[in-house]
């Protein structure tokens, strides 16, 4: 067995293999081996030796000291090689992460842009529907203007030449005057209540005596009594109601406004003439009576020739001279602040020309219409009412639209009438009316 060992291992050796030397280097007797061994201790197994009689351990330790740097070189190998890959698995596994984070970060912008494309898709679907209602609404106004522009027309044909104005159109030249008449007021008045206590109480009252059916006081000291808007706006409203009172009842209720007195008879006017004979067309045929009354004033409204005036404009301006002269010496001199110089004073005076020649203008183009206007003072108005669109109660009291604490209160001074219109254009329906503008009215508070 040891000579195959031996055999085997020949190859890492130096030399031929040798004989196989025997198992030990004395014979021990029969005897000797017969004797009883120790229980505890086992036959010692024989040495093991290679065929030149060393140690095989020995042997074994010498190979593996003669191939162990040969060895180590494969080991070290392997452990740089394993060191390469644990870096380049760690070095993989962080480009995954970062791919990873990456698709992540991707994903989330797709998401945010899928949104924003989906908001901006909301958009565009209410903007085309937005667009189809303001093109069908397009559609519709263009139909109206279509079918009003004939009408128009047809109007101007039947009443040779004469094209009738638009109810709002009336409205928002009605809200002009009323502004302008306030601002007037606002720009001439005193600025402080203060400055009244010099005025004397006589011509304090003469201010509400002129006021009469627009106001419900009697006397200066009754009125401040009962108002209730902030003292040092006082004089503007009583300015305002004053000329407001003045523009209305002398133009706005009278279609022959304009016209002069009759040569030589400074008792009897033209204007007298024509409001008779215009009561007693009315009482035979309404209709008729409003239909002259309009044709009248319009031919009396042109001319044939483009450069000059037409009677009724060189009437008007004579007219508006007078008024306004009237009234700048009237009771509302009395809420007059003083002017600095002449000048000053002219100045007042053709602002106000310029604005009684405006309403003047806008009266006459009211009364050609078919329509008969009336105006509305203190004595034809109910008690106030929020609801009520034939009334609006004065800026200064700062009532809403729904606020309905001054219902049922009585009304202290009417500052601008209501302005009614009764019948069309067609000159029918003259049972019923509109509101071309409301009163403007300061409510009893107290």
């Amino acid at each position: 067995m040891l000579l195959t060992i031996g055999q085997v291992l020949s190859p890492w050796g130096s030399g031929s293999p040798k004989e196989p030397l025997p198992t030990s280097t004395e014979q021990l007797s029969p005897e000797h081996n017969a004797l009883p061994q120790p229980a505890h201790e086992a036959p010692l197994p024989p040495a093991t030796i290679n065929e030149d009689g060393d140690d095989l351990e020995d042997d074994i330790r010498r190979r593996d000291a003669k191939y162990y740097p040969e060895t180590r070189q494969p080991s070290a190998q392997i452990d740089r090689m394993d060191a390469e890959q644990s870096q380049s698995s760690q070095e993989s596994k962080a480009a995954v992460r970062r791919l990873e984070d990456e698709l992540t970060k991707y994903k989330t912008h797709i998401k945010q842009q899928e949104i924003q494309l989906s908001d901006r898709d909301a958009v565009i679907r209410e903007l085309q529907s937005n667009l189809a209602q303001i093109q069908d609404k397009h559609q519709k106004l263009e139909a109206i203007f279509v079918a009003r522009q004939k009408y128009a027309l047809q109007s101007m044909v039947a009443n040779n030449g004469y094209i009738p104005k638009e109810d709002q159109s009336i409205r928002d030249e009605l809200s002009n005057l009323t502004e302008s008449i306030r601002s007037w007021a606002k720009k001439n008045c005193f600025i402080s209540f203060a400055d009244l206590e010099e005025v004397p109480k006589t011509e304090k009252d003469m201010v509400i005596h002129q006021l009469t059916g627009y106001c419900s006081q009697p006397d200066w000291n009754s009125t401040m009594r009962e108002i209730s808007i902030p003292q040092n706006k006082v004089p503007m409203v009583l300015l305002h109601a004053l000329l407001a009172k003045d523009l209305f009842e002398q133009i706005f209720t009278d279609p022959f406004f304009a016209f002069p007195k009759i040569d030589g008879d400074h008792t009897t006017s033209t204007e007298g003439c024509f409001q008779r004979i215009y009561r007693i067309m009315i009482q035979a045929d309404e209709q008729k009576a409003h239909t002259w009354r309009s044709l009248t004033l319009q031919n009396l409204s042109v001319t044939r020739h483009p450069n000059t005036e037409t009677f009724l404009q060189n009437m008007t301006k004579q007219l508006v001279r007078g008024l306004v002269t009237r009234f700048l010496t009237s009771s509302a001199r009395t809420l007059l602040r003083k002017v600095e110089n002449p000048e000053a004073g002219d100045r007042r005076a053709q602002e106000l020309q310029s604005l009684y020649d405006g309403a003047a203008q806008l009266a006459l183009s009211l009364w050609t219409q078919r329509a008969f206007m009336t105006c509305r003072s203190l004595e034809e108005l109910p008690p106030f009412t929020v609801s009520n669109p034939v009334m609006r109660a004065h800026r200064l009291h700062h009532l809403d639209e729904d606020d309905t604490r001054l219902d049922g209160k009585r009304i202290l001074l009417c500052v601008q009438p209501a302005v009614l219109a009764f019948g069309s254009e067609n000159a029918e329906h003259y049972n019923q009316h509109k509101i071309w503008s409301p009163a403007v009215v300061v409510v009893r508070e107290k």
